[in-house]
Formats: C-alpha cells, structure tokens, sequence
C-alpha cells in the first residue's frame, strides 16, 4: 500500500512537472525524478523528450541547464541528440555544457562528442562554450582532434587550430606545425601559424622545429614577391588593354595587392615563431608605417638576428625599396611572371582559388580562352555576379565595393584561400 502511494505521487508530480508553466520549475522537478531514478529511464526519457520538442527555447534551455546541475547517464544520449539538432544558439550553449558534463559520468566517448561539437566551433556563444569542452576533453592528446582539422565545412575545421591552442602546449605545438606544413586548406594552415604564435608567447621556450618554420617563412617571402611581381604587370598592361578597366579588372588588382600584404604578414608571423621574444608584429608595422628612426630600427633588429637562408629575401622587404626595384633584386629568387597581359591572365587562371576564379572571370569578359570553368564554388559565383551588378552603378564605385566585401573575407581569414 506504501509502495503503491509511493508511485502513485510519483507520477502525480511527473504529471505536474509537464504542465508547469515556469520552464525552470518543471525542468527541474522532472530532470531530478529521473535522474534519480524516481521514474522508468524509458518513461522519463519519453516525457522529457515531449517537454522538449515544439516548446520555446526558455524551455529547452531550461531543461539543458537542469541536466547540466544533476548529471546521470540515462541523460547522455538525449543531449548528444539534442546537440545535434538544435537550432537556438543560447540553448546550443547550455547543451554543450551538459554534454561536457554527462562526458564526465559514462556519457559519449570522445571522438562521438567531438564529432557533434565542432560544427559549433565556428558560432559566437555556442562556439565558445565548445572550444572550451573540446580543449578540456583532448588537454593531453591533441592528436585526436586531427579528424575534427579535415571537416568538409572550410568554418569549420578553420576553427580548430584555436581549440588545439588551449591544449598541452608541447603536444599541441606537434600537431600544429605538422599541419602547418601538410594541411591543403591555405585558412586552416593561417590559423595554425597564429595558434603557434600564442604558444610561443606564453612559453617562449617551446622549441618548435625551426627548419620547418623556416621553410615555412621562404615561401610566404616568395609567394609576397612573386605577387609584387604580377601586380607591377598587371597595372602595366591594363591601360594599353581594351576592356581590361572593367570592375573585375581593377578587383584582380585589388586581390593581388592584398594577397601580397597577406603574404609578408605571414611571413614576419613566422619569424615570430622563430625569435619569439622578440615582437616581429611591432617590427612589420615599424616598416610599412613607422617614421624614418623607427624603420631603421626595424631594420637593424632584422638584420642582427636574422641568418641565410632569410636574411637576403627579407632584405627586399626591410630596405626602403619601391616595388619595382624589389622584384628586381630578388629575380634569382621568384620565379618571374609573363609581362603580356592575356598570357598573364592565363597563369593567374589556372590557380585553384579566389584569385584563379577572378581571374577567369576576367579573362572571359576580355574574349580569351579559358581552360577552367568559370562555375567553381562561392568564388566563381562572386565573380559572375560582379559581372552582373554592372549595372548598379560606376566601374569604380563597383570595384571599390567589391573590394570592401572581399578585403571583409580576407581580413578574417588572413589570406582567403590562398
């Protein structure tokens, strides 16, 4: 007779919980009668799932804050397929919290809730709470976050260097340089070498392999002159071009001098990496935009600390040189451009990236032949459209504007694609 009272009041304030009108309230009520077992787990879980479903965020948030306070297994599976579900970004948040907490009582393994959280990685407050629970889960084993680098979504797998930045630093500087040097996607390569120069600012003793950086540091000085080079020729031939003024035109210029900064910005991160207590930051911005004793300091820091194989390519940088005369002194560095517009046009085409597909796009509009499609993704779709827009408005008002949208892009990613 007691046990069947006992039951009965159970189910009455089960009944209650489901038809409180205080979100917190019932939440709570019904989270803790199943949780402690109060509650069949296969009838709990049904009634918790009907709370959930078709009810306002307030509710669901609710019902994620009182699961992260009263932890229990019957729970995990319900998170991780809530998590993977839901669309408010504040209850996204408390998800994830919960998530991280029944991970600590038998919950989902690892690599299944770091596969449910890294599509979070790239949203604000969502995104932040699972950086911190996917740091804190992989602390000592960076390694297994690898899976998470290759994510189809470019936001996606981008956002990782950062979480693998809050590891161990010793493993996790592996991990990143590593990448640094293998990883295709040009973005997630940027992020690794800025999640290397936060290490190595909060332990400047790191060690990393400076062979590699320094590999690393050649290529972004090649690939800044080797830009310099093409955007000299570009500006040289588009007068004498018919057609070569367009809106796409003067965007290729645009794109290429901004991939050229981008370019030399990576490459002074790298010495960073290389020298890391001192601030080559301060350094890049001495050169381009500090008085003449603050560039000569510059350049005296440079040269005192700088060896070959740097020290001759980034003498084209750190010397107060026009362009002209930079490209010229590093001719046995680069590899140098063809100087005829079209033939110029066709080397720039066959890139596999946002300046490629500008550059087809150009280069279609002028009549020439194009080996690649025009039809390659968000870039390609950019380029048409700026084709399009011809009519909203001058050539220069248009180029202008689509410089500020695709300098937005790059100043974010760091050098597009590239």
């Amino acid at each position: 007779r007691v046990r069947y009272d006992a039951d009965q009041l159970t189910r009455i304030l089960a009944d209650d919980a489901l038809r409180e009108e205080k979100p917190e309230l019932a939440a709570t009520a019904l989270v803790s009668l199943v949780a402690h077992g109060h509650i069949a787990e296969d009838e709990g879980l049904a009634r918790l799932r009907a709370m959930y479903e078709d009810s306002p965020p307030e509710q669901r948030r609710a019902l994620a804050q009182a699961m992260a306070s009263d932890p229990a297994p019957p729970f995990a599976r319900v998170v991780l397929e809530w998590l993977r579900n839901e669309k408010d970004r504040s209850v996204l948040a408390e998800l994830v919290r919960a998530a991280a907490l029944h991970a600590e009582v038998g919950g989902p393994d690892r690599a299944e809730l770091a596969e449910a959280l890294a599509p979070l990685l790239p949203l604000r407050v969502a995104g932040a709470a699972a950086r911190e629970t996917l740091a804190e889960l992989y602390r000592d084993e960076p390694e297994g976050l690898t899976p998470c680098l290759h994510h189809p979504t470019q936001a996606v797998r981008a956002a990782v260097p950062r979480v693998i930045g809050l590891c161990e630093p010793r493993p996790a500087a592996q991990v990143l340089t590593r990448e640094l040097e293998q990883h295709p996607d040009g973005l997630v390569r940027f992020r690794c070498l800025k999640a290397l120069r936060t290490l190595v600012r909060e332990e400047p003793a790191l060690g990393l392999d400076a062979e590699l950086i320094t590999r690393q540091a050649l290529g972004y000085l090649e690939s800044a002159l080797g830009l310099i080079d093409v955007r000299l020729k570009l500006e040289a031939g588009q007068p004498g071009k018919a057609g070569a003024d367009s809106p796409a035109g003067k965007l290729l210029l645009l794109l290429v001098r901004d991939k050229a900064a981008f370019a030399r910005s990576r490459a002074f991160l790298a010495l960073g990496l290389l020298f890391p207590r001192e601030n080559f930051d301060r350094v890049l911005r001495s050169l381009q935009d500090g008085d003449k004793r603050a560039r000569a300091s510059a350049r005296e820091l440079c040269e005192s600390l700088v060896k070959a194989p740097l020290r001759e390519p980034l003498g084209y940088f750190i010397d107060d040189l026009d362009d002209a005369e930079r490209v010229r002194r590093a001719a046995g560095f680069i590899e140098e451009s063809p100087s005829d517009y079209d033939a110029l046009l066709e080397q720039l085409g066959a890139l596999d990236d946002e300046l490629g597909a500008l550059a087809r796009h150009h280069a279609q509009e002028l009549g020439l032949d194009v080996e690649h499609s025009i039809d390659d993704g968000s870039w390609g779709a950019f380029a048409r459209g700026l084709h399009h827009g011809t009519r909203l408005g001058t050539h220069e008002e248009l180029a202008h504007g689509g410089a500020r949208a695709l300098g937005g892009r790059l100043a974010r990613d760091g050098e597009g694609g590239g």
